[in-house]
């Protein structure tokens, strides 16, 4: 009711030392330099309700004494009329203890997003004597939500963010709790006694984290206990927070992060990207590693219809074919995963026209960037495989048709007479200026620019039958059928040609302006420009003996023995002369200008133009390794990723599956599904996080007739 003057008719108030009480008010985290702050705060649920107020009997109390409870405005002073709300009038003696007030606070009218101070008095007195005044009870009624209208998302450290949840990231509490910490900035109307819950998938922490006095204005350690993250599972997950301020207002739920949670222990880690379908050297085999869990394990490789390999590493030779790695156990297959083909696909262009690359997302859909004209077409769908000429685009379509974009004279354009012919194509290959598809029926198809192997010669296409292998150099393509005929046609030999010095081979590999294969017997052949490796040197050929591998720069090629030994030929700066001998290698692999040769322990070998790859990192222990322009790129033994040459950076991160050197840039999948890159200019590829997978479980392939 509102204040009444029936019983307290004289004025003024004397002031008594007794202190009213709100016993539902909470109490406030006060400054102490700032006394006149109200150190009481109303619960939102409660702030237009009638609440309890109760106050001690002033010493000289009587039996006809009256009481009465108000509130006012800051600073107002009691025997001010203007007074807001007022309880009814008691009779004091009614109360053996404290006397019991009850005080609408509705009429306060305090609506939603407000935040007001007031002060409540008790009166007490008589008809016949002028009446009392307690002390002031300052409190507040807040219902204004902290953080305001949008909250900020946690930040976790850079590795969570890297290389997801696992339980490196975890860290234990005094009592030895083990959570996942986050840290939340300072934030509007940030208050002491705030509490700070972090949620995953919408779930409430149990332990929320409270801002003390000295803590507002500075950021606030949240944590995700462990025991939620483990419940949660594996996979991607979504953590926010909230605030509720000692009002018991709530905040809006924050911005979220995406985080890859990892807390199982995967049974094997696969690492490296499969090879590429591109010119020159950027067509070299790449090799794979797997890591399986227990030591005891066996990794089985196995491309689709063909016989499997037992071994910790494959260098995958044919990347348009499907290509499965599975885990043995005591005898008996314990999982299998199918490895994507090559995600990202570019060439270095010092044209800018024509610079720039694609990122193909596991359903088959295509991200570019770079140059407008090298963007892949928005409509694109069911991509299985992107290969690249210098400045055009093919891509491998689910269904066995192919499409094409960038330049049109060097492919990006697919006459309509070549489209007809496009049909279950299992596979594409890319000289400098032109595609050629592989047809599962074993026969090709050409187009790009005449200048550059677009136009098969007559003489030679009738016998293009049954062919298992194409590379392709700068302006040329060599193609080798099931039975190790090997035929070459392009600029240089615009008639086509049969390379009969390579009869039998097993495997092709191309520089820019040569071409050399490795037969049954272990030989090398090699043709094309002399200066780029085209002729083996006579002191060289002898030692090319027992061959398993070949690598290739822009003008030289190096070649793997089974003993580990390495030999190179051609022009001494793409790598054509080696610093040394080379001995122990397992893999080797050339980038433009240099070679890497890797040991079994990991150590790299390098020669080659000192700038471009040719210098080897030092202290380094590398798993795999692909290359780029001047480039090369590596996941290291720690599962981390580095680069040097031209484009040198690194992946701080231990989660790194795959390493991609396509033009300018270096390009790192997680296993997680993060893509991290560096290189110029910069590249934001988050918004593909989880829509680029490096393997995916499967059932193993059957093993049937080779391909």
């Amino acid at each position: 009711m509102a204040w009444s003057f029936d019983v307290f008719g004289h004025t003024p108030f004397f002031p008594i030392d007794v202190d009213p009480d709100i016993p539902s008010a909470i109490d406030l985290i006060v400054d102490p330099a700032r006394p006149d702050e109200p150190g009481k705060v109303i619960p939102v649920a409660m702030a237009d309700s009638v609440i309890l107020v109760t106050c001690p009997k002033w010493q000289n109390w009587s039996t006809d004494d009256k009481a009465q409870a108000f509130v006012m405005r800051p600073g107002g002073d009691p025997d001010d009329p203007d007074r807001l709300t007022a309880s009814d009038i008691v009779d004091v003696g009614t109360f053996p203890g404290d006397i019991e007030l009850y005080l609408d606070l509705a009429p306060l009218n305090v609506a939603a997003g407000e935040d007001l101070a007031f002060e409540l008095y008790v009166a007490q007195g008589s008809a016949i004597s002028n009446p009392y005044v307690s002390n002031v009870y300052r409190f507040r009624i807040d219902k204004q939500p902290p953080g305001g209208a949008t909250l900020p998302p946690p930040v976790f450290a850079d590795d969570v963010v890297k290389n997801g949840v696992t339980p490196e990231q975890l860290v234990l509490d005094d009592q030895g709790n083990a959570y996942l910490p986050a840290t939340v900035a300072p934030y509007f109307r940030q208050a002491a006694g705030d509490a700070l819950s972090g949620y995953l998938d919408g779930a409430p922490n149990l332990l929320a984290a409270e801002v003390a006095l000295d803590g507002v204005g500075q950021s606030v350690c949240i944590r995700f206990e462990a025991a939620a993250v483990e419940l949660a599972g594996d996979g991607r997950h979504v953590f926010t927070y909230a605030i509720v301020d000692r009002a018991g207002n709530r905040s809006t739920m924050s911005a979220p992060v995406d985080l890859v949670v990892r807390m199982k222990v995967p049974e094997m880690i696969i690492r490296g990207g499969r090879s590429r379908s591109a010119p020159f050297y950027y067509r070299q085999p790449l090799r794979l590693s797997a890591h399986p869990a227990q030591q005891a394990d066996e990794v089985v490789w196995s491309y689709a219809h063909s016989s499997p390999e037992v071994a910790r590493s494959f260098v995958d030779t044919h990347p348009h074919v499907p290509l499965s790695a599975s885990l043995r156990r005591g005898g008996a297959v314990i999982g299998s995963w199918i490895l994507r083909p090559g995600n990202v696909a570019g060439t270095y262009n010092t044209d800018p026209q024509w610079d720039g690359g694609c990122i193909v997302r596991d359903d088959g859909t295509l991200y570019g960037y770079g140059s407008p004209d090298v963007l892949p077409p928005a409509n694109a769908q069911g991509v299985v495989h992107v290969a690249t000429t210098r400045s055009a685009y093919a891509a491998l379509l689910a269904h066995g048709s192919v499409t094409g974009w960038g330049d049109p004279l060097a492919g990006g354009l697919i006459p309509s007479t070549v489209a007809a012919q496009l049909r279950d194509i299992v596979g594409i290959v890319a000289s400098g200026g032109a595609f050629v598809a592989l047809r599962a029926d074993g026969r090709v198809v050409a187009w790009g620019a005449s200048d550059r192997g677009a136009q098969i010669p007559p003489a030679i296409a009738p016998e293009l039958e049954d062919i298992v292998e194409v590379v392709g150099s700068d302006a040329a393509f060599a193609a080798r059928t099931r039975d190790g005929k090997v035929f070459a046609w392009g600029a240089p030999w615009p008639y086509g040609m049969r390379v009969n010095a390579a009869a039998g081979a097993i495997a092709l590999v191309a520089n820019d302006h040569a071409f050399a294969a490795i037969t049954a017997r272990g030989t090398v052949a090699a043709w094309g420009d002399t200066d780029s490796g085209g002729r083996i040197p006579e002191p060289i050929a002898p030692m090319l003996e027992d061959v398993v591998r070949l690598a290739a720069t822009s003008q030289a090629f190096a070649a793997l023995r089974r003993d580990g030994t390495v030999h190179a030929w051609g022009l001494p700066r793409f790598g054509g002369q080696l610093p040394g001998p080379v001995t122990q290698a397992m893999h080797v692999l050339g980038s433009t200008t240099a070679f890497v040769a890797l040991s079994a322990d990991g150590t790299p070998t390098c020669w080659g133009e000192p700038g471009e790859g040719g210098t080897a990192p030092v202290d380094t222990t590398i798993d795999v390794v692909t290359c780029g322009y001047g480039t090369f790129a590596a996941i290291l033994a720690d599962g981390s990723a580095m680069s040097w040459g031209r484009n040198s950076g690194r992946y701080a991160g231990h989660d790194a599956v795959a390493v991609y050197a396509p033009d300018r840039h270096v390009i790192v999948l997680t296993a997680g599904g993060m893509l991290v890159s560096w290189g110029e200019p910069a590249l934001d590829l988050s918004s593909l996080d989880g829509q680029v997978s490096h393997a995916s479980p499967a059932p193993p392939f059957a093993m049937e007739a080779p391909p």
